[in-house]
């Protein structure tokens, strides 16, 4: 499996020519030719951490790609996994709307960091968003129902290592079982198929001009995918039959298409932010409490006179940010805070409430309220919410008893639920990814509101707010006649900026 840096940062870019313009810029040679197949083939690359790598593989559906080998990352939230389809070279940059982000997959062989070259390699990937199927350049591709023979006319469609970065068609012989299976004792060798190249360029073991995942077709049909061999010292190269497995394939199918990528808590989350020159700033997560109103953390006052943007919420995303399907921008302008300060208090309660300028259209798919606790809560089997590469996740937390979090952060209030990561890592942890704003759900139930902190320490318990303990405040000012307008202060020829004193208006509730 070839370690390369994947593409990361990809742009829109203008690029009129076509698949079929760029292969007629190829100039093959005996070992490598171009190829109009590309249409079914995907590149494939990510970061799980430890390695960076990069591979081939096709498309069987809209949002499933199969592969020899892929890692679940679902539970390496801090990975990364891209697929680019449509293209015939790997460019430098590559267009934005061939990229796709993933992090769910399915191996034949579970839980297997480095699978050997004579396992059985499959691996389903599901992807974050859907492959636009009816471009001309690109093509799902179909299993076949019966097995290739040494009489098969056969080829490899993969990346090249002459035409470096190209997809190419390289010429194949399928090698008898006999003589895979004396080369490789422990090989499946009804579930393989072994191959050798036909051509007299190849220097050294033949399996390095075949990239991992690369699909084997043979008389046009799809017969195999070309196994990772990390110790590449033979001229036999050894595929998975894909006919074989086809049971496995369908039934994996249908189990990876029902897995949630998203949490089902995300239809209850909004975002909110600055829209300016058609670009948002995120500033907070918040939840769906009534079909107007935003239940979040301390909203900071900006000054619109600076920012000159347009304050919006997101909602309708528990797929994916970037499916504008039901992504739905409302306005908003009025808030609240249980706080007097501008900026969110660090060791205070941080609580807010926004309300829309137009109501949320309610659907208990996309976006519905979630209940204010009204009873004690229990605090195991918690949840925060989070977001990365366009879909809402859920990362389990562990909440901190409350003399310890003391111990930790004496200056917080007392009325507070102090959580951090079950699994603590300087690379992904509450500081890089919770941000103010999102919910606390314990036990299928929201218990608290994660608060800011700047700076902010991971080794530290996060503060959230105890939802129920400030459940009179929440409702108290559900009531739109006492919410408080920001005003202008002039004193001594400079302006700023407050509130009413809210726990004035609030007290009798609290």
């Amino acid at each position: 499996m070839e370690s390369l840096i994947f593409i990361i940062e990809m742009e829109n870019y203008a690029r009129p020519s076509a698949n079929h313009i760029t292969m007629a810029k190829i100039e093959g040679n005996e070992l490598e030719q171009p190829t109009d197949l590309d249409k079914w083939i995907v590149w494939i690359g990510w970061d799980d951490g430890r390695h960076r790598q990069q591979i081939n593989g096709v498309i069987l559906s809209e949002k499933i790609v199969l592969t020899s080998y892929a890692p679940d990352l679902m539970n390496a939230p801090k990975s990364i996994g891209k697929i680019v389809y449509g293209e015939t070279k790997m460019p430098d940059i590559c267009r934005k709307e061939n990229v796709i982000n993933w992090s769910k997959s399915m191996n034949y062989i579970a839980d297997v960091l480095s699978p050997n070259s004579t396992d059985i390699q499959l691996a389903l990937i599901k992807l974050n968003e859907r492959i636009k199927l009816k471009s001309p350049d690109v093509e799902a591709i179909e299993i076949p129902d019966r097995q290739p023979d040494e009489n098969s006319d056969c080829v490899v469609i993969g990346k090249g290592t002459i035409l470096e970065d190209y997809i190419v068609k390289i010429k194949a012989t399928i090698v008898h079982k006999s003589i895979c299976k004396e080369k490789f004792p422990e090989l499946d060798e009804n579930n393989s198929v072994c191959i050798v190249t036909q051509s007299d360029m190849t220097d050294g073991p033949h399996c390095r001009h075949y990239q991992t995942g690369s699909p084997l077709i043979c008389d046009g049909l799809f017969a195999g995918l070309v196994n990772w061999q990390p110790r590449c010292t033979s001229n036999i190269t050894i595929c998975t039959n894909v006919c074989a497995l086809q049971q496995w394939i369908k039934k994996s199918v249908k189990i990876i298409n029902a897995f949630s990528l998203y949490s089902p808590y995300a239809k209850y989350v909004v975002w909110y932010g600055r829209r300016r020159s058609g670009v948002i700033k995120q500033n907070g997560f918040g939840i769906i409490i009534t079909e107007n109103i935003i239940l979040t953390h301390h909203v900071e006052y900006v000054n619109d006179a600076e920012v000159r943007g347009v304050r919006v919420a997101v909602y309708g995303y528990p797929y994916t940010v970037n499916d504008k399907s039901n992504v739905v921008y409302v306005g908003w302008t009025n808030y609240t805070n249980y706080s007097n300060n501008l900026k969110p208090p660090r060791y205070e309660p941080q609580l807010g409430l926004i309300r829309l300028n137009e109501d949320i259209n309610l659907d208990d798919e996309f976006a519905t309220t979630i209940p204010i606790p009204v009873g004690g809560r229990n605090l195991r089997k918690c949840v925060v919410l989070f977001y990365k590469y366009d879909v809402i996740y859920e990362a389990p937390v562990k909440v901190i008893p409350k003399k310890e979090c003391k111990r930790m952060l004496p200056d917080l209030y007392e009325d507070s639920i102090c959580i951090n990561w079950k699994d603590v890592d300087k690379g992904f942890n509450h500081c890089k990814n919770l941000m103010g704003g999102a919910p606390l759900i314990c036990g299928d139930e929201l218990a608290g509101i994660v608060s800011e902190q700047k700076p902010c320490d991971y080794l530290k318990p996060r503060p959230c707010v105890d939802v129920f303990k400030f459940r009179k405040w929440i409702l108290s000012n559900l009531k739109p006649d006492i919410w408080p307008r920001i005003y202008k202060i002039r004193k001594n020829g400079k302006t700023s900026y407050a509130q009413p004193q809210q726990q004035e208006i609030s007290a009798e509730y609290r």
